[in-house]
């Protein structure tokens, strides 16, 4: 099953409510949105409107994720004041996706710690510890992602990632194909190149749907800028649709195109697209990308 949706309400949306925010990505004929609480200001006393929200999302079929804020500091001690900080940010909000019944809460871990990557994998290993603790407790449902990242001097190379969650189980990452595209300074431009990071984390991990993040990106140096929209950069969407298709992968894929919707029905027509010209199949309506096409994983898990 594929699913698509934009990072947030639609920009076509005039809702005044996430509600009518989710209704409008339905109305858009998409089936997936990422709620953004990027700056930890929820407040989780009344949840009657998250538990109401959730339930709106199943009845339209619409599957929720959340994203945490992205200036989480999770590879430093433990004991330091803006990691505790952050990490009750992060917890605050693992219980609002919880009420939703969201299937993931994504977050970054941040930047480098000073003494190097060894001493930062170990301390995101203990704080990304710590939350998993937190979710199992409390019995909190959606799935941990970790997040890569786009910069060169903030821990999350897929790889730096996938030692994480490999570190701690339960926890999952979060693919974000522009991120990869500006840190390897203007790579993804094959499906082989797509087929060997979904490889790469499907043998990692044990992942029933694939989350990825999408957008076009400006970059300098391995060092991303900003988001454009996808037909304004070099990264190669095609390929992702051809390797996701040709390895016969459940993914919910969200757009953090500045375009959002606009370029997650993008998106949608390439997969539409490569249906056709690789299985001759042509299904023009809003449920294209619940179609299933299993033929067998050429990678199965482990």
């Amino acid at each position: 099953m594929i699913r698509i949706g934009p990072a947030g309400i639609p920009l076509s949306s005039r809702a005044k409510t996430l509600a009518d925010g989710l209704k409008d990505v339905k109305k858009v004929g998409l089936n997936a949105m990422e709620l953004q609480l990027l700056h930890g200001n929820i407040y989780i006393d009344t949840p009657d409107m998250f538990v109401e929200l959730g339930e709106l999302a199943k009845k339209l079929d619409v599957e929720m994720g959340v994203h945490a804020p992205y200036y989480a500091e999770l590879a430093y001690p433990p004991e330091n004041p803006v990691t505790r900080k952050n990490l009750d940010v992060i917890k605050d909000d693992a219980i609002v996706s919880d009420f939703l019944d969201a299937s993931y809460i994504a977050l970054h871990v941040g930047p480098y710690y000073k003494e190097g990557l060894k001493k930062s994998i170990e301390y995101v290993t203990r704080n990304v510890r710590e939350l998993r603790n937190f979710f199992l407790d409390e019995r909190i449902k959606p799935k941990l992602l970790l997040e890569n990242s786009g910069r060169k001097n903030v821990l999350g190379s897929v790889k730096e990632i996938l030692t994480i969650c490999e570190n701690v189980h339960y926890t999952y990452p979060l693919i974000n194909f522009g991120h990869i595209h500006s840190r390897s300074n203007g790579g993804l431009t094959t499906t082989d190149e797509f087929m060997d990071i979904l490889s790469m984390v499907d043998e990692a991990v044990d992942l029933e749907t694939f989350y990825i993040h999408f957008s076009g990106v400006k970059f300098t140096n391995g060092d991303e800028a900003h988001y454009v929209p996808i037909k304004r950069s070099t990264i190669n969407f095609e390929g992702l649709a051809t390797a996701i298709i040709e390895m016969d992968l459940d993914a919910t894929i969200i757009s953090d195109s500045p375009l959002l919707e606009h370029d997650a029905k993008y998106m949608e027509l390439v997969f539409e697209r490569v249906l056709k010209s690789t299985r001759g199949v042509n299904i023009g309506n809003e449920h294209l990308m619940l179609a299933k096409m299993k033929k067998g994983r050429k990678n199965p898990k482990k």
